[in-house]
């Protein structure tokens, strides 16, 4: 049988072979399924486990590739989360002390972009004693996953068992959702001027994306104090990247004092 190279054949096209007929025959590439198929006709098990291994390192690195660009697709796409339920000062019930997003107003506004970018979560609770976590698992239809846990004491004063556990679990999973989802809440539009939120580009949210999650998931004053030093450090020389993370900064430092007062509200 005689082989006839044509230009360059690129690593991935089939070779091109004349049979002694002078008829064309199309021999594919061999992937790495009949490489295991192979090594298992002919009896080499150890050769298949690690063909196999490999392969499922691909896949699971070819899943995180379009988890990435599906969860940077949404956060493009997602909507800023208005800000409508009023929390009212102590003994009051008309003087409004601040406005927050509600749980059901979130769900409502983020289900159909995650949809659209094949994502979709999961939303569960465990109790540790005197403690509740929330637990969210935000799954690609490729099968990457990723899951934020996210804490507190079970309290709320003059409330039974049920309703203090209720009351915590709804704080918890709101607070959750946002952070695992890395979505953006803007005070409700009462002047018509708009909400104050900065929005920044696509190709801004990829490459800031590692350090924005960063800022997101903090839980305290001091782990956000400590994660801005290494930031600000990393992008001392860029304007832009320093502006993007400056306002996600300050913005997490106030929802944590906000979720600081709630708490010893709910005392």
């Amino acid at each position: 049988m005689e082989i006839l190279e044509v230009g360059e054949i690129e690593e991935n096209q089939a070779e091109i072979v004349v049979s002694e007929k002078n008829e064309l025959a199309v021999q594919p590439e061999p992937t790495i399924m009949n490489i295991i198929a192979n090594a298992v006709q002919s009896g080499s098990i150890e050769m298949a486990e690690r063909m196999l291994a490999m392969k499922e390192r691909i896949d699971a690195k070819e899943a995180e590739r379009a988890f990435n660009r599906a969860f940077a697709k949404f956060q493009a796409d997602c909507p800023i989360i208005e800000k409508t339920k009023p929390v009212y000062k102590k003994g009051s019930t008309t003087e409004v002390k601040y406005y927050y997003a509600s749980l059901d107003k979130i769900v409502e506004q983020v289900k159909k972009p995650l949809a659209e970018n094949g994502l979709s979560y999961t939303m569960n609770t465990r109790q540790e004693n005197e403690k509740l976590i929330s637990i969210i698992e935000l799954t690609h239809v490729a099968g990457h996953k990723k899951v934020s846990e996210f804490g507190a004491k079970i309290e709320g004063e003059y409330m039974s068992a049920l309703q203090q556990s209720g009351n915590t679990r709804t704080y918890l999973n709101r607070y959750n959702l946002t952070n695992i989802l890395g979505i953006m809440t803007g005070d409700p539009d009462n002047d018509g001027a708009g909400a104050e939120v900065e929005y920044f580009t696509y190709e801004d949210g990829i490459y800031y994306a590692a350090d924005i999650q960063l800022i997101r998931n903090c839980t305290t004053i001091d782990q956000l104090s400590t994660a801005w030093k290494t930031i600000y450090k990393k992008y001392h020389n860029d304007k832009i990247g320093r502006t993007i993370l400056t306002k996600e900064k300050d913005k997490k430092k106030k929802d944590l004092h906000i979720a600081k007062e709630e708490q010893e509200l709910a005392k």
